[in-house]
């Protein structure tokens, strides 16, 4: 694992502003060619940087921005990459991202730096320039995993920081998405359901979903971590290539694995491998249920011969819901055999909080005024679609 921040300087005000960054930033170290107590004693930055410059995810110069970029120019490789570079004058006036600006974090910490210092941050990203969505990045901030479609990722973000025609496809709800409604530009459209997209009035589609779709135009997918998968199997079902026919039997259905969230089973199966492997493929915690936990679960599929062996109606489909605390299922129970003596079944339910469907806030108006809504309920206001004022 890559340290965090190497701070490099060429001077005694150098070192005093490196000290003062380090006072927030405590993990950060020191580099310096002039000598001073807790700075790390280094030759040139340049021999120095050829051999730690891919051990650390941030490097912060003090000093002329000349000297940054003279130094950093033969170790550069690929923003996906490189880390982030950020340069600071030593009287701590401007601190500029150099590199890595999305991807790497140094707009960010090129903000952090400027609030420590009192220094004017200087940032030349379009889309941060612009106040447009970083679309390579904003899918950390929420936890979304990532695909391109019909399009590269850097030709995708060309589109959109030129304002072309975007549609806005939200099949999903979460912080994410609640902060691309209220914030999204004039040039985006926001759909809820995909057939209602004219694919021909836009150049870019980007959607925040569980679901595959067969767009034509570029198209940018956020998937975010919704979907529950319960399984079942028989006794001692082997575990190879169960992930990878779910993967694709999910596919075939337009829905992605990549939102898959948790893995759930009865306890009579916990130690099963095939049931381990699925958790751990998919990395998360593995949800074990007793009967008593599923009893009363109503499943679109209830099997007598699994009451009998299990204590309760059906595997797949109960946990599944137990874990998406949702009363329906997405994909209803799954018999699969991939050979002899490898039987299992799956069930897939959406998270109930993530699952974009309607509802119903009341927004007061304190002691009657409507200047005194709060920031929650004027944020509901917005996002409606219907509102019905009493008053």
């Amino acid at each position: 694992m890559n340290k965090n921040i190497a701070i490099i300087t060429f001077s005694e005000k150098g070192n005093e502003l490196a000290k003062t960054i380090q006072s927030e930033i405590t993990d950060a170290e020191i580099f310096s060619s002039h000598e001073a107590e807790g700075v790390n004693k280094i030759s040139t930055a340049s021999v120095f940087l050829k051999e730690e410059f891919n051990n650390y995810q941030s490097i912060v110069f003090v000093g002329a921005l000349g000297i940054c970029v003279r130094t950093i120019a033969p170790l550069l490789e690929d923003k996906k990459t490189d880390p982030a570079v950020l340069s600071i004058d030593a009287m701590g006036q401007f601190v500029q991202s150099v590199v890595s600006g999305h991807i790497g974090g140094a707009n960010e910490l090129c903000k952090y730096i400027a609030r420590i210092t009192g220094a004017l941050p200087v940032i030349s990203t379009q889309s941060d320039v612009t106040g447009l969505w970083s679309l390579d990045v904003i899918n950390k901030k929420y936890n979304w995993q990532i695909e391109c479609a019909n399009k590269a990722m850097n030709q995708v973000i060309s589109l959109f920081v030129n304002n072309k025609k975007t549609a806005l496809l939200l099949e999903a709800r979460d912080k994410g998405t609640s902060f691309l409604e209220s914030t999204k530009p004039e040039f985006v459209d926001l759909y809820y359901r995909a057939d209602e997209i004219k694919e021909e009035d836009y150049e870019l589609i980007i959607a925040v979903s569980p679901y595959i779709h067969s767009f034509t135009k570029p198209t940018l997918y956020y998937r975010p971590q919704m979907l529950h998968l319960g399984v079942g199997c028989r006794k001692d079902a082997s575990a190879e290539g169960v992930f990878e026919y779910i993967k694709e039997d999910l596919k075939s259905k337009n829905i992605s694995a990549i939102c898959l969230k948790s893995v759930s089973t009865i306890d009579i199966k916990r130690d099963e491998a095939l049931v381990a492997s699925l958790a751990k493929n998919i990395n998360v915690q593995l949800e074990i249920y007793t009967a008593d936990d599923l009893r009363g679960i109503e499943i679109p599929n209830p099997s007598q011969k699994v009451f009998e062996v299990t204590g309760t109606y059906g595997v797949a489909e109960s946990c599944a819901l137990k874990t998406s605390l949702n009363t329906a299922i997405l994909v209803e129970k799954q018999k699969c055999k991939l050979s002899d003596g490898n039987d299992f079944t799956y069930s897939i339910a959406l998270d109930k909080f993530s699952e974009r469907k309607g509802f119903i806030e009341i927004v007061g108006a304190g002691p009657g005024d409507p200047e005194l809504v709060s920031v929650r309920g004027k944020r509901f206001l917005q996002m409606a679609d219907l509102i019905l004022y009493a008053g």
